[in-house]
């Protein structure tokens, strides 16, 4: 389903600068840039003495070399020694996610024969840790390490992800829960599909948990890393033009989407065997797959010593005035209107049925080849010339118009391939599998057009923790989101295998009747299109119009602190009484 995003404060843009730039140090820092004169901290220091102290960044409208960073413009050159070193990362950092986050349904549902209420706790849970970004933003920025707010947690983050990734590679697995003729192994017929085994339910239920615990843990240091490079991201973009700005962003996503196709390369070509319910006699197992990210996450150590750039900073932020910032930005209106808007869409289209991954198991055969080919690789490119779209073409259009129209759209062609499949009017799992790589299109346009939002109304020497914030409330909302796809289609019993291994007409209709639900719930994310910004201009008019509410605020943070908590006790605790 689409996504999309926001972020941050007004107040006191810009009003805190302590950046020591043309500093030099070994390993942790190289060739550090050297912005011409001094005139950028006081323009903004006069700005923040000015009577409507919302007005500290007004824009230009003609001119579009205006920075949000001070007013001082850079032309970044991200090819260079000194900063590619940073979108090699996220290159990284795809690789590892497609190999962790997005195992379920090779693993816990092909494997090891979980249900499809197990598969969408697995990815809650899993996905977990990515709701706690505004934890790590906290930490980035207010304790700085030998003067670096962000390449000190990028090596912490990765060589956390090294330990937990050769765990992971050395953790005994119990075998394939699918039983196989062994006879027609022998014979090179592989394609027929194995039957669960007798009174395994518990054992393997067990299993998936350690394993899924193991893996939230390897997904809680590679966030630590990923919110360092946002913050990072964060802080080259803001020094760049008005009309540049967005560009950093689409690259560094596009990197990461090709990463991720990579990772969808190796589970595609390696796990299509018997033993994951794929047709090839012979593959890899999913050891292979934890001990690649645990080699790319040491690789990827050296990659931020030498090859990226960051400038120093002069003293410690407290966590008094960190904290305090985030809830100045969290009375102000503007950031109030962006952060509803994020959460309630975010919520409604991330509802989905967890009798999804069963129609593929059952009903279609879906093999890992085809699924990660589809969806992996050439749903990573659809994400990528989508990102690219927007940034280039679409990026001044209506926002409103982008959103809207790309969630109908999503919503009635899944609709339409589904209730085709669920009749048996057509089952291919080429043609199934279509609509998700489709999809992604659609889903790289609204990201990048999030992301630019996110850059909109982020702060200077806040990026971490405003970035965070904005992600935090974002990726709460989607494991919401998905835990709610389990409650609102309880009733309707599709998650169990016999649901779908008779394929009866009863069957089928409940199934149908289970997306109906589905489907409304997704619609409902159009209602709060008129509260997102209808562009860059009109976020930072947005911006600088807003006043000060407190009782927002305070209905904000606790908002996201039950949607956190709610993810906790139901990833962990309400499992096998709700599950």
């Amino acid at each position: 389903m689409p996504q999309l995003c926001p972020i941050d404060d007004v107040k006191y843009l810009g009003c805190d600068q302590d950046v020591v730039y043309g500093e030099k140090s070994t390993l942790l820092n190289r060739n550090t840039t050297q912005p011409q004169g001094s005139s950028a901290g006081s323009d903004i220091n006069n700005s923040c003495n000015n009577s409507d102290r919302y007005q500290a960044h007004e824009l230009d409208n003609s001119s579009d070399e205006t920075a949000l960073a001070g007013g001082v413009v850079e032309q970044i050159n991200y090819w260079s020694l000194d900063h590619i070193g940073l979108f090699l990362q996220y290159f990284c950092v795809g690789i590892c996610y497609s190999c962790s986050i997005s195992v379920n349904y090779e693993f816990f549902t092909s494997y090891m024969g979980q249900s499809g209420d197990f598969f969408n706790v697995a990815l809650s849970a899993i996905s977990l840790p990515w709701s706690f970004k505004i934890v790590y933003g906290a930490v980035n920025d207010c304790l700085p390490i030998l003067g670096y707010r962000r390449k000190p947690y990028m090596v912490m983050g990765w060589a956390g992800c090294a330990i937990v990734g050769l765990a992971l590679t050395l953790q005994k697995l119990p075998g394939s829960r699918f039983e196989h003729d062994e006879l027609a192994i022998a014979s090179g017929n592989c394609s027929e599909r194995g039957v669960l085994k007798p009174d395994s339910e518990k054992e393997y239920q067990n299993e998936s948990l350690k394993f899924m615990s193991m893996l939230t843990l390897f997904n809680v240091f590679l966030v630590l890393t990923d919110v360092a490079m946002d913050g990072l991201m964060v802080q080259y973009a803001r020094k760049e033009s008005l009309k540049r700005r967005g560009r950093a962003q689409t690259f560094v996503y596009a990197i990461r989407a090709i990463g991720m196709a990579c990772g969808a390369c190796l589970k595609g070509f390696g796990l299509n065997w018997y033993e994951y319910s794929g047709p090839w006699c012979k593959g890899i197992s999913i050891s292979v797959l934890f001990a690649i990210c645990a080699v790319t996450s040491l690789v990827a150590i050296p990659v931020i010593l030498f090859m990226t750039t960051e400038d120093k900073v002069s003293e410690e932020k407290s966590v008094k005035h960190v904290v305090g910032k985030m809830w100045i930005l969290l009375q102000n209106t503007a950031v109030q209107k962006v952060l509803v808007f994020q959460m309630g869409a975010a919520i409604f289209m991330a509802v989905t049925s967890p009798a999804d991954p069963m129609i593929q198991l059952y009903w279609l055969r879906v093999d890992n080849l085809t699924k990660n080919m589809l969806v992996g690789v050439l749903g990573q490119i659809t994400f990528s010339v989508g990102a690219t779209m927007f940034s280039k073409y679409l990026i001044d259009f209506n926002w409103k118009l982008i959103f809207g129209s790309t969630a109908v759209f999503v919503v009635l062609m899944n609709a339409s391939l589904t209730y085709i499949v669920i009749y048996d009017v057509f089952r291919n799992q080429y043609f199934y599998l279509s609509d998700e790589f489709t999809q992604q299109f659609f889903v790289g346009v609204n990201s990048i057009c999030g992301l630019v939002l996110f850059i909109e109304l982020s702060e200077t020497d806040t990026e971490g923790i405003s970035y965070a914030l904005m992600t935090t409330a974002y990726n709460s909302s989607l494991t919401v989101g998905a835990l709610i796809g389990n409650f609102v289609v309880y009733f309707f019993y599709v998650s169990e295998p016999d649901k779908f291994s008779g394929d009866t007409a009863r069957d089928r209709n409940i199934v149908a009747g289970n997306y109906v639900v589905i489907y409304l719930v997704n619609l409902i994310a159009v209602l709060f299109l008129p509260l997102l910004p209808g562009g860059k201009r009109e976020t930072q008019e947005l911006k600088n119009r807003a006043r000060t509410s407190k009782l927002g605020g305070i209905a904000l943070s606790i908002t996201v602190g039950v949607f956190i908590i709610f993810s906790v006790l139901y990833s962990f605790v309400l499992y096998r009484y709700i599950g």
